[in-house]
């Protein structure tokens, strides 16, 4: 790899990444959900065909990678998913949605955000247990309450976004949607 790439240099979550696909690529599954690491363009994950991502939020992190704004970053993370593909997201300013929803049309994604189909309707945090109640209103579902296995009030919000996510991978709509998820 040096040779190949001089001044390269492959992370721990890089060797993840590929360990994973040697060990799926054994035995392949109907489907595959990865987290990307850090951004979206550049990481390791984007390399793994993939049609559905969601952008979950947005925080001044990485910054000497990704950019010193919440744009920036949100323009990274964003190319996640690949052009033709589909974009959930998540619980983002307004004005932020509205650029990444417009730089994704440039670049033929999809951009949907999850507040169409989960909303968060209320989360708790009550010392060591996260409960959130999420509903689908697209499905005409109310699955709360939840309790989550992750602290922070974000994480209600990160719920709601996996759970569109989880969904639109099955292709799941309306009354099936509510039958599985009750």
């Amino acid at each position: 790899y040096e040779a190949r790439f001089p001044g390269d240099r492959v992370g721990a979550f890089e060797r993840q990444v590929l360990s994973f696909a040697r060990w799926v690529a054994q035995d392949p599954p109907d489907a595959v959900v990865l987290e990307v690491g850090i951004g979206g363009r550049l990481d390791s994950t984007r390399a793994w065909p993939c049609g559905l991502a969601g952008l979950t939020s947005v925080d001044l992190e990485h910054t000497a990678l990704l950019g010193p704004t919440r744009l920036d970053i949100a323009l990274e993370k964003a190319q996640a998913a690949p052009s033709g593909g589909v974009l959930l997201l998540g619980a983002l300013p307004a004005e932020l949605q509205r650029r990444v929803i417009g730089a994704c049309e440039v670049w033929g994604i999809h951009a949907e955000p999850v507040t169409e189909s989960a909303v968060v309707r209320e989360a708790r945090l009550d010392g060591d247990q996260m409960t959130a109640w999420l509903s689908l209103p697209q499905h005409g579902l109310d699955l709360g309450p939840v309790r989550l296995g992750l602290l922070g009030l974000h994480q209600a919000e990160n719920a709601a976004t996996a759970t569109a996510l989880a969904l639109r991978l099955c292709g799941v709509r309306g009354e099936e949607a509510a039958r599985r998820c009750r």
